[in-house]
C-alpha cells in the first residue's frame, strides 16, 4: 500500500537474492545520479510478503528515488527487515519516507496508518492500493475463510482505504489520484485461484463506481491491470508446480509477446495513471499485459 506526496511516483519492487553466508543482511543506499538514489534491504521470509509462495533463499527490496518528493510504505512485513530497510530509506531522504507496519485487512490499523501518515506528509496527493493475496485452490476446495481472507486483502482494504484517503483529500481540500491494482484475472478465467479471480474483478468493478462517486470532488480514480510480470512471485509460483524450469517454460507459452513484463513497466503505467498526463482519465482498468487478454 503506497502513499505519495508530491508528484511522482516511486516504484518499489523486489528481486531474488541469493544468500552466500547464513547470517547475511544486505542493506545499503546509492547515489545512481544527483538526483536518483538506490535503496535496498533483503529477508528470508519472503512469505511475509508473497503469502502463498515463500521462497526460502531471501530476497532483497529495492526501491529506486527520486529526491524532492515523500512517501509512506504501508505493508504487512514486520519490523526486522523493515526497520532496516527503511532506516537506509529514511538517511537518503533525510528523514522524509515513513514505513508503518499495517494488516491492510484491518481497518483500525489501516485508519491509524492514515492518520500517522497524513501526520507525517500533511496531506495526500496519490494513494496506491497493491497489497495482495493469492490463494491457488479450485472453486470445490476454497473454504469459506480462505475465500473471504482473500476478499479482505484484496478488495475490502482497497474500498477502505480509498473511502478514507479520500475523506482525507477531501476535508484538506487537495483533491488527489487513486490508482488500484487489478489484475488480468479480472477480466479472464481460470480453474485455479477463485478467490483471486473474484476479488480483482471486484476491484476492477469498484475503481469505476469509485470514479464516479468521487469525480465530484476532483479526485481521480483508475486501476491498473498487470500481466504475468518477472517477479520472485512469478518464480515462487513456478516452483510449486514441482519444477520451476518447466513451470517457467509453461507460463511462457501463455504470453503473446513471448516474454514476461517487466516490474518497470508496470511501474511506468502506473506513473502514467497517477501523473497530470492521465487528468482526462476517470474509471479505466488499464491492462499492462502484453496483449494477453486479447488473444
Amino acid at each position: 500500500m503506497f502513499l505519495f506526496r508530491a508528484g511522482r511516483v516511486y516504484f518499489i519492487h523486489k528481486y531474488d537474492f541469493t544468500r552466500r553466508e547464513e547470517r547475511l543482511t544486505l542493506y545499503c543506499v546509492k547515489n545512481v545520479k544527483e538526483d536518483l538514489i538506490w535503496v535496498g534491504g533483503s529477508d528470508r521470509r519472503l512469505a511475509l510478503f508473497e503469502n502463498v509462495f515463500p521462497i526460502p533463499r531471501g530476497v532483497s527490496y529495492n526501491a529506486y528515488l527520486v529526491q524532492d518528493e515523500q512517501t509512506v510504505l504501508m505493508d504487512t512485513v514486520d519490523s526486522s527487515i523493515g526497520s532496516l530497510f527503511f532506516e537506509n530509506l529514511e538517511h537518503a531522504l533525510n528523514g522524509r519516507a515513513l514505513f508503518l507496519p499495517c494488516d491492510v485487512s484491518d481497518s483500525r490499523q489501516a485508519d491509524e496508518a492514515l492518520q500517522t501518515a497524513v501526520s507525517h506528509l500533511g496531506t495526500i496527493d496519490i494513494l496506491i492500493n497493491d497489497a495482495a493475496s493469492q490463494l491457488n485452490k479450485p472453486l470445490l476446495k476454497t473454504s469459506d475463510e480462505e475465500f473471504r481472507k482473500v476478499l479482505d486483502i484484496n478488495l475490502t482494504a482497497a474500498f477502505h482505504f480509498t473511502r478514507e484517503a479520500a475523506k482525507l483529500m477531501i476535508a484538506h481540500r487537495h483533491p488527489g489520484v487513486i490508482v488500484n491494482f487489478s489484475s488480468t484475472f479480472a477480466f479472464v478465467g481460470s480453474p485455479g485461484y477463485i478467490a483471486y479471480h473474484a476479488s480483482k474483478g471486484g476491484v476492477a468493478a469498484f475503481t469505476r463506481a469509485a470514479a464516479i462517486a468521487l469525480m465530484p470532488h476532483g479526485i481521480r480514480v483508475n486501476a491498473i491491470a498487470p500481466g504475468t510480470t518477472d517477479t520472485p512471485g512469478l518464480h515462487a509460483g513456478a516452483r510449486d508446480t514441482g519444477d520451476e524450469a518447466k513451470g517457467m517454460e509453461s507460463f511462457l507459452r501463455l504470453q503473446p509477446l513471448g516474454r514476461f513484463g517487466r516490474p518497470e513497466e508496470i511501474a511506468r503505467a502506473v506513473l502514467f495513471l497517477a501523473s497530470d498526463d492521465a487528468g482526462f482519465v476517470y474509471g479505466a482498468n488499464l491492462l499492462a499485459d502484453g496483449g494477453y487478454t486479447i488473444i
